[in-house]
């Protein structure tokens, strides 16, 4: 790419030449075969130190929490002894952006120095944040030619930055009749006798509960011990996640309240997930587009590791939850379900209603926009016949009671 200087130069030449056309000046012919011979120059030693300049591209940090800032490092390698170098470049993120202007630097590289600049974005929803534009462009020595440093493989092979879901307080936010989530609360196929049979007594441990302490036990030994129960191993619940998509095509606005949706059920989850760990519960993820796709986790020790995942979905994770429901149909495994949804479908409806039947039990975490469509209000329906707990919040994480719909 040519600079206004090689332009400015330009016309030097051409007036240098009809000057020289009007009066035979002898130092005048020297002085375009100099003028014409610089460009040349300046382009040779423009892909010299193009091919010898080392660029390095990172993230400060791949996880940032949702509200703080995200940084990019350019790292530039000036192997010359002669010229100290001007460098221009400039970024914009991907799809979480996508109408965010260009961010752009000019810096200098000295001789034999390496330059160092940081690229800050604010972390604003969830998800994953990559960039969608870079460009780093170097000028020769002359400043006549700018010649550009990346390339798109380059571009791909930069580490993503992975924005997490804010920690929420479940103690303080949330009431515990409204998690719902007591001692055996959704295991319809077990007892209670049988879940709270105490196996044996043990030592505590880091880790344990206050409630799982035997207060007589302890005072009578002298050191605190716990109750151990037998069915713990079977207190599984499987989470599976069908997160709003961006739409392809929308506005500024409709993009912005979609992203915010999705936040909002990220965060939630979180603290359902916090609430699970709390309450002894063997924790499993199922997430579309994320490696590994299953996670499990049983200690509250294991909470940030979960957390970490849910950053990681995918804007548009590749498999439905219909896919999802359809494949744990295939497993006898028994366990609790708890289905983290925006929308449903008389497919998943189904898949639900017979998850409900053949498993322990079946949880539905529904998050509405502002109102429940006639639709949705059919097939709500549908699920609460089928004795699925539903659970309706609304798009700022609140509890809503709707008594039309026996849940």
């Amino acid at each position: 790419m040519i600079t206004l200087r090689l332009v400015l130069h330009l016309i030097l030449i051409l007036l240098a030449l009809l000057f020289n056309h009007l009066g035979k000046w002898p130092f005048l012919q020297t002085l375009i075969f100099f003028l014409m011979a610089l460009p040349l120059i300046a382009l040779i030693s423009g892909f010299i130190l193009r091919r010898r300049v080392k660029l390095g591209l990172s993230t400060e940090a791949e996880l940032v929490e949702r509200g703080e800032v995200a940084r990019w490092i350019i790292r530039v390698d000036n192997p010359s002894f002669f010229f100290t170098l001007f460098c221009h470049a400039r970024l914009r993120s991907a799809r979480l952006y996508p109408d965010q202007p260009y961010l752009e630097r000019d810096f200098l590289l000295p001789r034999r120095g390496l330059s160092e600049i940081r690229f800050e974005h604010s972390a604003t929803h969830c998800g994953p944040l990559e960039l969608s534009a870079l460009e780093l462009w170097l000028k020769d020595p002359f400043g006549f030619f700018m010649f550009k440093l990346t390339e798109s493989k380059k571009l791909e092979a930069l580490d993503k930055i992975y924005v997490l879901p804010q920690k929420m307080d479940l103690l303080a936010e949330t009431a515990e009749a409204e998690m719902q989530l007591e001692e055996g609360a959704f295991l319809a196929k077990k007892s209670m006798s049988e879940i709270d049979e105490i196996d044996r007594m043990r030592q505590m441990q880091p880790g344990d509960r206050i409630k799982s302490i035997h207060w007589k036990l302890s005072a009578r030994v002298q050191d605190w011990m716990v109750k151990q129960y037998e069915k713990a191993e079977e207190r599984q619940v499987l989470f599976l996640f069908d997160l709003p998509k961006i739409p392809a095509k929308a506005s500024n606005l409709e993009r912005e309240d979609t992203l915010f949706l999705r936040d909002t059920i990220l965060e939630h989850s979180t603290a359902l997930l916090e609430r699970f760990l709390m309450n002894d519960f063997i924790v499993k993820l199922l997430l579309s587009g994320v490696q590994p796709a299953n996670l499990t986790a049983s200690k509250i020790s294991d909470f940030e590791f979960l957390r970490q995942a849910l950053a990681k979905i995918p804007l548009d994770p590749p498999e439905a939850l219909e896919m999802q429901l359809r494949d744990e149909l295939t497993n006898p495994e028994k366990k609790l379900f708890f289905v983290i949804t925006d929308s449903l479908t008389a497919s998943s409806v189904g898949l639900l209603s017979v998850l409900q039947k053949e498993n322990a039990g079946c949880v539905l975490a529904y998050y509405i926009a502002d109102a429940i469509s006639a639709e949705q209000y059919e097939l709500l329906s549908e699920l609460a016949l089928a004795k699925v707990k539903i659970l309706l919040y609304n798009r700022y994480g609140e509890e809503v009671h709707d008594e039309s719909i026996q849940l």
